[in-house]
This record gives C-alpha cells, sequence and structure tokens, in this order.
C-alpha cells in the first residue's frame, strides 16, 4: 500500500525499486503473520515505513523492521540513505477512533 508521494528523476526510480523490494521480499514474509507495510514518507533518500495488521501488535516487531525490512531495503538498493519505522498512529485511523469515541460518550 505504497502512498502517492510527489517526486520526480532518481527519486522516482528509487521507489520503484522499494515497491519491488517490498512486494517480492518483504510483504510475502508479514502476510504470513497477517501484517502488512506501507510507505509513510520519502525524503532526501530516506524512507520512512509503517508496519501494519498483526505486525503494529507483536512483541517481535522491533527485530522484524530491523532485521527484515531495514536490511532488505538497505542491502537491495545501495542508494537509500536510511530506513525509519514510523510507528504513529495514520491519520485516518485516528480520525475512525474519534468518530467511534464521540458516538458512544453521552
Amino acid at each position: 500500500m505504497t502512498p502517492s508521494i510527489p517526486v520526480s528523476g532518481q527519486d522516482n526510480d528509487l521507489l520503484v525499486n522499494i515497491k519491488k523490494v517490498l512486494e517480492e521480499q518483504i510483504r510475502p514474509a508479514l502476510r504470513e503473520h497477517n501484517g502488512d507495510i506501507e510507505v509513510a514518507a520519502f525524503h532526501e533518500n530516506i524512507l520512512s515505513v509503517r508496519l501494519l495488521g498483526q505486525c503494529t501488535r507483536c512483541a517481535a516487531a522491533a527485530l522484524t523492521f530491523e532485521q527484515l525490512v531495514k536490511d532488505t531495503l538497505l542491502s537491495s538498493i545501495p542508494d537509500l540513505r536510511d530506513v525509519i519505522l514510523d510507528d504513529s498512529i495514520p491519520g485516518d485511523m485516528l480520525d475512525f477512533a474519534k468518530k467511534i469515541l464521540r458516538h458512544q460518550m453521552p
């Protein structure tokens, strides 16, 4: 689930390579455990990703990120400077939770 990120030139080529690595090497392993991954941001060759599904609640999420996601991306894409785990709550999920709470609160 890669969001639309405005890029041009070399950034676009890097994102194409990132998407390929995510689809072919990382996402299948995460999906075996009912998880997934999405690109949160990409700026100056630094990629920020979010783990989704069961991966968000897994005790091994930090290890999965370091050993599977980060290591795989950095070794596969030399121009990538860093990969960061964004563990913030996505805005749409936060808005949804607020709507639920407003309807349940007197």
